[in-house]
């Protein structure tokens, strides 16, 4: 199979996995108690309404996964109040973004070193700040 992402590039595979998930087959009941009755506008990421106006608009959100990330700045200029419901928290830690010191590119080009400090990383993240680890240590996960 080959793609073209844009930009020109060509993209060569042996297999294409689509993990659009829920994407494919949104759920008609979204396991909310009282959501039948709700009478206002129903938006979803998989077929939202580019010409539905949310200028001075109360929204809410339902999730905080992948495509409420990227929504919900998107749209909290132009809404009146958005409000965010999380129904499962996830685990999220910081991330730091830096720029990395030619120094550092020098020493990750070394063979093997790049793969070690990738396994130490690893290792860290699962070990250090496990679910489990969290009883221990909550401020971990804050």
């Amino acid at each position: 199979m080959e793609a073209s992402p844009g930009g020109g590039a060509v993209v060569t595979a042996h297999f294409a996995i689509s993990a659009v998930g829920a994407f494919v087959r949104p759920k008609a009941d979204v396991g909310i108690s009282g959501a039948s009755s709700f009478r206002g506008k129903v938006l979803r990421p998989s077929s939202w309404d580019d010409d539905y106006d949310l200028t001075g608009k109360r929204v809410g959100i339902i999730g905080t996964g992948a495509s409420a990330v990227q929504i919900d700045p998107s749209i909290a200029p132009q809404v009146e109040q958005l409000t965010v419901f999380q129904r499962t928290p996830v685990w999220v830690l910081p991330k730091p973004d830096f720029q990395v010191p030619r120094a550092l590119h020098r020493v990750l080009a070394i063979p093997g070193c790049s793969r070690c400090c990738t396994a130490v990383r690893w290792w860290s993240s699962t070990s250090l700040c496990a679910p489990s680890s969290a009883y221990r240590e909550p401020s971990c996960t804050r």
